[in-house]
C-alpha cells in the first residue's frame, strides 16, 4: 500500500507542473501572436507575409506534434515537459534581442515547433488520473487556464511590445517550470520490459488510420468555431454596423462566462456520461452559430448576446469533452500521440476562416451560419459514434 503513495505524489506533482506550463506557453501564445500580425505589416511587407509568419506557428505545431506524442510515451512525459519550458526560456528572449521580420518568422516556427511537443505532454500528464472524473476535471482545468491566459494575455502583449524589458520576466517563469519539471522523478509505475516497440513512424500510421474519424470530427467542430472570431466578427462590426466596440464587449462576456462559469458547470457534468456531456453541448453551439443569421433585426444586439452564450456554454461542453475522449479511449503506450492526433484539428482553426469567407461571398452569411453549425453538428455525432465504436469494441 506504502508503495503506492510516491505514484500518487507523482501524479500530482506532474498535473501541477502540466497546467503552469500551459498557462505559461499560451500566455506567451496570447502576448505575441495577435501583435506580430500588425508589426509585420507596419515593417512595410506584405499582408500575406504577416499570414504566413502567424500561420506557421500552427503548421509546426501539428507536424512536430506526431513527433512530440511519440517522445512522450516513450519517455518521462514531465521530463519532455520540462525540456519545452526549457526551450520556452531561450526563445522568449530571442524577441529580447530584435523584433525584426526575419525574428518573428524564427520566432513563429520555434514556437509552434516547442507547443506540438509541449501539448501532448502535458495532455498525457493530465490524463493520468485514477478515475474518469479526475480525468475530465484535469482536462477542464486545462481548457480554463488556455482561456484564463487569452484574458490576460493581450493586456500583457500590449505592455511588452511597448517595453519590451518584461520578457525576462516569461524567460524566469519558464525556466522555474522547466527546473520543477526536469526535478520530478521518472515513471514510479513504468511496466517492466516487454516486446520490442514498433518503429515511431508505424506508430504514427496506425494511430492515424484508427483515430481518422475522430481527427476529421474535431477539425469540423474547430472550422465552425473558427467562424466566431473571424468571418462572425467582420459581420458584426461592418455589415451589422454594431462597431468593434460591440463586438469588444461580446468578447469580454464570453471569457467571462468561461472564467466564472466553466467550474460551476464541469463540476455539475464531469461524472455524467460523455453522450449526455457532449449532446447538449451540441445542442448550445449549434444555437450560437444559428443565432447571428438573425441578428439583422431590430433586437439584433439581444440576439448576438444570447448566441454568444450559447456559444460558450456549447464550447465549454464540447470542447474539454472531446480532448478527454481521445485521453480516455486511448491505449495507455500511445496515449500522447492520440493526444498529439487531437492537436491536429487545429488545422481547422487555419482552414475555417478561409472556408468561411467564400461561403458568405458566394452564398451569403445566412448560408454560413447554417453550414457552420451542421459543420459543428456532423463532427459533434462524429465523436458519440467513435464514443460508441470504442465502448463496443472494449466491451
Amino acid at each position: 500500500m506504502t508503495s503506492s503513495a510516491p505514484t500518487a505524489e507523482r501524479r500530482i506533482a506532474g498535473s501541477r507542473i502540466a497546467l503552469m506550463s500551459v498557462f505559461l506557453s499560451r500566455l506567451a501564445q496570447f502576448a505575441t501572436f495577435p501583435f506580430i500580425y500588425s508589426f509585420v505589416v507596419g515593417s512595410g511587407a506584405s499582408p500575406v507575409l504577416a499570414g504566413v509568419v502567424v500561420a506557421l506557428s500552427a503548421i509546426t505545431s501539428a507536424l512536430v506534434g506526431l513527433g512530440g506524442g511519440v517522445l512522450a510515451d516513450r519517455r518521462c512525459e514531465v521530463a519532455v515537459i520540462g525540456l519545452c519550458n526549457l526551450a520556452l526560456a531561450t526563445l522568449l528572449l530571442l524577441l529580447q534581442i530584435s523584433f525584426a521580420v526575419h525574428v518573428l518568422i524564427l520566432f513563429s516556427a520555434l514556437f509552434g515547433a516547442i507547443q506540438g511537443c509541449l501539448d501532448p505532454a502535458t495532455q498525457l500528464s493530465l490524463a493520468k488520473q485514477r478515475t474518469t472524473y479526475e480525468s475530465r476535471r484535469s482536462f477542464g482545468a486545462r481548457y480554463y487556464v488556455i482561456n484564463l491566459a487569452a484574458a490576460i494575455g493581450p493586456v500583457l502583449g500590449a505592455l511588452i511590445f511597448e517595453h519590451a524589458q518584461i520578457w525576462p520576466v516569461f524567460a524566469i517563469s519558464a525556466l522555474l517550470v522547466g527546473v520543477a519539471g526536469l526535478s520530478l522523478p521518472h515513471r514510479a509505475d513504468t511496466p517492466p520490459p516487454g516486446p520490442a516497440r514498433a518503429a515511431p513512424l508505424h506508430d504514427i500510421l496506425a494511430a492515424l488510420r484508427h483515430y481518422r474519424g475522430g481527427i476529421l470530427s474535431v477539425t469540423l467542430i474547430m472550422v465552425a468555431y473558427a467562424q466566431m472570431t473571424t468571418t462572425f466578427s467582420h459581420h458584426i462590426i461592418t455589415s451589422l454596423g454594431y462597431g468593434i466596440e460591440f463586438y469588444a464587449g461580446l468578447m469580454v462576456f464570453h471569457a467571462g462566462l468561461i472564467l466564472f462559469g466553466q467550474p460551476l458547470v464541469l463540476n455539475l457534468l464531469a461524472r455524467a456520461q460523455f453522450v449526455q456531456t457532449i449532446t447538449l453541448g451540441l445542442l448550445a453551439l449549434g444555437l450560437g452559430l444559428l443565432l447571428p443569421a438573425l441578428a439583422s433585426g431590430p433586437h439584433g444586439r439581444a440576439v448576438l448576446v444570447a448566441a454568444m452564450f450559447c456559444f460558450t456554454v456549447g464550447e465549454v461542453l464540447v470542447l474539454p469533452s472531446s480532448n478527454a475522449l481521445f485521453a480516455e479511449l486511448s491505449p495507455q503506450d500511445t496515449k500522447a500521440l492520440a493526444l498529439s492526433l487531437y492537436n491536429l484539428s487545429r488545422l481547422g482553426l487555419a482552414a475555417g476562416p478561409i472556408l468561411g469567407s467564400v461561403i458568405v461571398e458566394t452564398l451569403g452569411f445566412p448560408a454560413l451560419c447554417a453550414l457552420s453549425a451542421l459543420a459543428a453538428a456532423g463532427g459533434t455525432m462524429g465523436l458519440v459514434r467513435m464514443s460508441r465504436r470504442e465502448e463496443t469494441a472494449s466491451g
